[in-house]
């Protein structure tokens, strides 16, 4: 790259598809104000592809739609990591390309000492991040919000494509990036989640782990609901006592049956399925204590973490009517678990 491009500012290529940032931040405040009408795991990513196409490993992005996208995907980090985009290739692809950019952009030449001059964003929100990005590519919209003329206003502009405040913000992102990642997509870590589900007494918190299990299938966070089974999980592969066996069984099983498989890290699909291994199969070559038979419970995929609340505590659940008799038979329990090692096992297979 020859050294006209390694200005403060950086220069446009006049040839190059230009980014429709008026689209882009209409998609972007409703992403950030939590209320999306757009796929926000889509508009994410390919506004990463964008960025990471505009930059050169090693080098100084020589785009000037480089610092929007920048600014974009800054202002939507928190969302990114906040369980409401279930697959960790968005993420990654985020990650990818802050790294690239911001590798660029140590090559480029900050006049600012300390980062005295820079843009301040320490007590901007996501939203009003969102709103400085259009007026730093159309005439109208920077006359409007800052009531000066664009053209006179060069200097002002040039702050905000200096690359040492380029940079500082494409590191900020990554630590937010890739904190969240390892919370969300990483190897789980027990000891916390015991600190949170276990009683002073060692017992299992049932209702606070099924709540936090089940609640996700209403609206709630999916990564509090891996986080309740996950430790469901290791209760139940550890030998939990047998009064916490059955509810544990159900919020696994409500986890199997709604996962959305790609986001689910290898060490907890490998989890789920050693604690299925646990669950006792005798039952399903003795006679059933039910002389006319098994008795059917139909309960939905996503009710199973209701039906394990209902059970350890009747009237958290008065909706639920099911026939418990059937449901603490220990035959129940054998049958459910058979067929959730199919499909932990069809994913450990083919995942």
């Amino acid at each position: 790259m020859d050294s006209a491009q390694k200005t403060e500012t950086v220069n446009p290529t006049t040839d190059a598809e230009r980014i429709d940032f008026a689209d882009l931040c209409r998609d972007l405040d409703g992403i950030v104000c939590d209320y999306p009408y757009c796929d926000p795991a889509s508009v994410l990513q390919v506004a990463a592809w964008d960025l990471r196409d505009r930059t050169e490993d090693g080098e100084h992005p020589g785009r000037d739609d480089a610092p929007g996208l920048l600014l974009a995907l800054h202002a939507a980090s928190w969302y990114a990591v906040s369980g409401r985009i279930d697959d960790p290739a968005v993420v990654d692809s985020m990650i990818e390309a802050l790294e690239r950019a911001a590798a660029g952009y140590e090559a480029g030449t900050c006049p600012h000492p300390g980062g005295e001059g820079h843009p301040d964003l320490t007590d901007e929100s996501p939203d009003s991040i969102v709103s400085l990005i259009l007026p730093l590519y159309d005439e109208e919209e920077w006359t409007d919000y800052y009531g000066t003329d664009f053209a006179d206003d060069a200097g002002e502009r040039a702050r905000w494509s200096c690359p040492g405040f380029l940079r500082d913000v494409a590191e900020s992102t990554l630590a937010t990036l890739r904190g969240g990642r390892n919370e969300l997509f990483g190897p789980p870590n027990i000891d916390a989640l015991e600190r949170v589900y276990l009683k002073p007494d060692g017992r299992a918190d049932i209702p606070r782990l099924t709540r936090d299990a089940g609640d996700a299938a209403y609206g709630g966070s999916p990564g509090l609901t891996e986080k309740a089974s996950v430790l469901a999980a290791h209760r139940l592969a550890q030998g939990a006592p047998e009064e916490e066996r059955l509810p544990l069984l159900l919020t696994v099983g409500f986890a199997v049956q709604n996962a959305t498989w790609k986001a689910i890290p290898p060490e907890t699909a490998e989890l789920y399925h050693r604690a299925l291994e646990s669950v006792d199969q005798a039952p399903l070559a003795a006679p059933c204590p039910h002389p006319d038979g098994h008795p059917g419970v139909d309960v939905a995929a996503r009710d199973w973490a209701r039906l394990a609340r209902a059970l350890h505590d009747p009237s958290a659940e008065r909706g639920m009517a099911v026939d418990e008799a059937a449901v603490r038979c220990p035959r129940f329990a054998a049958e459910r678990a058979v067929a959730l090692l199919r499909l932990t096992g069809e994913h450990l297979t083919h995942g």
